[in-house]
């Protein structure tokens, strides 16, 4: 299993595929958001796409209905004519969904269709999805339902949290986890047919859920649905219960393609020691986190070579290798890239500051053909570090100066001029034909001119990098390409999650270029490990245990735009010994302390870490209650400094993580200038934009702001108000009689805040004093986050959404 290959997408990742335009890493690299372009990154060649799409799939059945008006279902959206293909009707398909969720009855079904499975390739075309909607005021929610159209188990159900606080229980006792999981399981009993609850294995969730202090909270359980006895990667069932005791999601995740038999041919010993024997450890420099926005931390870590953690076949005895190909080169050792005679790459001489200097870039980099033409350019920011990129999109021209749908999206470097990534969009239900324009190239001549175009495009390439894998194409396939994917390497060592992918048609032509060059040589760790790779080997088998476990792969695309099918294999999979996330990818090895370092959460750990020094504390409650919700994270001593006073700024992000828990990738402007004289990448950056989102600050550009000076009582009390929209009422409550009993009054300047945060209990006097200049304590403002959160709901404006 090398970097990035830690079967995410097709393990965990798969598992809450409710975004548009889903793109899903398979082997396991990432799952990302494929948004204007696909410059999103792929750590090996092994990668494959999943496409979801909100337009209906061609041959699929629409009705809609209007959705203004009364809720009462419009007759013409629902009817009794069950489709070919089907066993139940959309009428059906609508009792058993309103049967699992009553509820729905309160929201409009505004269409129904069949066999739109908005997802590319198509993994099962006999679903019945039901569009809702629910109005109120104004405004709107819009959410669908998914009903197996053969079965008619319903797969999946999320109701908008508009719907569950309009008929929620306003008496309703706050249930904690271990009721609310009782809840799920009697739930899932009742309306779940045909699956017994005692055979199912709670599978922790990934702990970073959506949960946090401000929000609507929820509690998630997910457990593996095992078949014929045995778990499997895939088979989850997955319930949401609010903290009023109300189930408000479901959603089944469910392989349809056949299973083997239980049974293996080989025992657990002997794929014991072909795993054993076939472990590769591979010293590499390893980010901190890989699935944040800031800007990662290397440390010197140990990570299983390619394929070497993978699964053992539990039929035939072999590693398992994904995607399964007749033409990827067995046992491929890495190989330096030789320098080249051709053109090196070279940075643009200036910055790329417009769109046209930007597709003249494009053009001196790849060939593209003259058919294609620019139809739109958008600068952004991208990468961990926010660098600016220019989002190129080209269409095909017609003979009628229109344009096809055939499309190709390139991302470059405004900074330097370098290519991040050129891709044909060949995924879809209808892929046409690829017809070479020149002379078939063998797999040798498509090798040196892999290597040729690698050393073109990419910054020292024969110094930093090393060719990892080669699958050459299917001669039977015209459009079959040659994949390569290169991996770097500094000082002789793996650089953990930085690549390149190349695609190369028959012909020799770029059809997809993509890369992921994150690491600063600057700010390397010393490269002498501590342990040595025996070390590390014994400790990842000695972490590690083989069970029998079905596998579910493909179902989704290769690089050159194939469809793998999805099949399900019989495997011994390696699994942590401890029982931690199962399936979820193994951390590295610190290579300094000889500790497991998890890097796959976006704060650096899948579960929390306890505070110590809040035991005891007269707020410990509320201690407590914000190191739940990552409101306060431990540092790496466990501490969160409770008794510390804190600075304006610090409050700010306190605030805004109580809103936005992962608020190291809360995305924001992405303009990138200064905001109140803050600079863009500064600690307090984020919680800027979090306030000006939500409208809790207003801010004069000439003025700027001192984040850094520490919060006093009554500075603290100026931004609860503006942060509940008070900000103008507090000027009616500037008398000194609107603060009678408190002795200081006359100490203090804004009255009118104080007063309001007085009267809505945020803030408290003591012994007749308001001490307005006092500093504020970490866990002071810990306690009023809690009072805070109290207050939603029951004011006009402030968090309305979570009302």
């Amino acid at each position: 299993m090398n970097e990035g290959q830690h079967q995410f997408s097709k393990r965990k990742g798969r598992r809450l595929s409710h975004s548009h335009k889903a793109l899903s890493i398979a082997a396991g690299t990432l799952t990302l958001v494929l948004l204007l372009t696909p410059a999103a990154v792929w750590a090996d060649s092994s990668f494959t796409t999943k496409i979801d799409s909100a337009s209906s799939a061609s041959g699929s059945t629409t009705v809609r209905g209007s959705a203004s008006g009364s809720t009462a279902n419009s007759p013409s959206v629902v009817s009794d004519k069950v489709p070919a293909g089907a066993k139940i009707s959309s009428a059906q398909a609508e009792k058993l969904v309103l049967e699992m969720f009553p509820l729905l009855s309160k929201a409009k079904l505004t269409s129904v269709s069949f066999g739109d499975t908005n997802r590319y390739p198509v993994d099962y075309d006999k679903k019945w999805n039901l569009e809702y909607s629910y109005q109120y005021g104004n405004g709107s929610s819009g959410f669908d339902a998914r009903v197996d159209g053969v079965t008619g188990e319903v797969l999946s159900v999320n109701l908008p949290e508009r719907l569950i606080q309009t008929y929620s229980r306003p008496d309703a006792t706050k249930v904690d986890e271990a009721a609310a999981k009782k809840i799920a399981l009697e739930w899932i009993a009742k309306k779940v047919k045909g699956l017994d609850t005692t055979k199912l294995k709670e599978d922790a969730p990934f702990y970073m859920g959506n949960n946090s202090l401000f929000g609507s909270q929820s509690y998630y359980f997910s457990f593996d649905v095992p078949v014929n006895g045995i778990i499997s990667n895939y088979e989850k069932l997955q319930v949401t219960v609010n903290y009023n005791g109300e189930v408000t999601g479901y959603y089944r995740n469910k392989s349809f393609s056949a299973y083997p038999p239980s049974k293996p041919a080989i025992s657990l010993e002997a794929a014991e020691k072909t795993f054993r024997e076939g472990l590769e450890i591979e010293l590499a420099y390893v980010p901190d986190q890989m699935f944040s926005r800031q800007p990662a931390k290397y440390f010197l870590g140990y990570v299983p070579s390619q394929n070497s953690a993978n699964s053992i076949d539990a039929h035939t005895g072999k590693k398992t290798v994904f995607p399964p190909t007749d033409q990827q080169e067995p046992e491929f050792k890495p190989e330096s890239i030789p320098v080249g005679k051709g053109a090196v790459y070279a940075p643009s001489k200036t910055p790329i500051l417009d769109d046209d200097a930007a597709a003249e870039r494009l053009h001196a980099l790849v060939e593209v053909p003259k058919s294609y033409a620019i139809v739109n350019k958008q600068l952004s920011k991208s990468g961990r570090d926010n660098q600016k990129v220019w989002n190129l999109s080209l269409n095909q021209k017609q003979d009628n100066n229109g344009f096809t749908n055939d499309s190709i999206f390139a991302t470059i470097d405004a900074e330097n001029g370098r290519l991040v990534s050129f891709h044909y969009n060949d995924y879809g239900p209808k892929r046409k034909e690829y017809k070479p324009s020149g002379k078939i190239i063998t797999p040798a001549e498509a090798k040196a001119r892999a290597l040729e175009i690698v050393q073109k495009l990419v910054p020292n390439a024969s110094a930093e990098f090393k060719l990892t894998s080669v699958t050459n194409r299917d001669p039977k396939d015209p459009s079959s390409t040659y994949v390569y994917s290169f991996k770097r390497y500094l000082n002789g060592i793996l650089v953990f999650n930085d690549f390149v992918n190349l695609s190369l048609s028959s012909d020799g032509a770029v059809r997809d270029f993509s890369t992921s060059i994150n690491a600063d040589t600057s700010s390397l760790p010393a490269s002498k490990p501590a342990i040595s790779k025996e070390e590390a080997k014994k400790r990842y088998l000695d972490d590690t245990k083989l069970e029998l476990r079905y596998e579910s792969t493909g179902g989704s695309y290769q690089l050159n735009g194939n469809v793998i099918p999805e099949s399900n294999k019989l495997v011994y999979a390696p699994i942590p010994v401890n029982g931690e996330d199962t399936y979820y990818s193994f951390a590295p090895i610190n290579a300094t302390t000889g500790a497991r370092q998890e890097i796959y959460s976006s704060t650096g750990e899948t579960k929390l870490k306890e505070a110590k020094d809040i035991q005891g504390h007269p707020l410990e409650k509320a201690l407590t209650e914000l190191v739940k919700y990552r409101v306060l994270v431990p540092d790496q001593d466990g501490k969160v400094k409770p008794n510390e006073p804190i600075a304006q700024g610090d409050w700010m992000i306190m605030a805004s993580r109580a809103y936005y828990p992962d608020l190291e990738n809360y995305y924001g402007s992405e303009d990138g200038q200064p905001i109140g004289g803050i600079e863009f990448g500064t600690e307090y950056y984020k919680a800027i934009q979090t306030y000006i989102s939500n409208n809790w600050i207003t801010i004069n550009p000439d003025i700027p702001l001192n984040l850094t000076n520490k919060l006093t009582r009554e500075r603290l009390a100026e931004y609860l108000v503006e942060m509940l929209h008070y900000k103008k009422l507090a000027g009616f409550y500037s008398q000194p009689s609107d603060l009678a009993g408190v002795s200081d009054a006359a100490s203090i300047s804004n009255k009118g805040a104080v007063s309001i945060a007085l009267r809505l209990k945020l803030l408290d006097v003591k012994d007749g004093k308001f001490e307005p200049d006092r500093i504020v304590t970490r866990a002071e403002a810990a306690d009023v986050l809690i009072r805070l959160k109290a207050l939603i709901g029951k004011t006009d404006s402030f968090l309305e959404q979570f009302r």
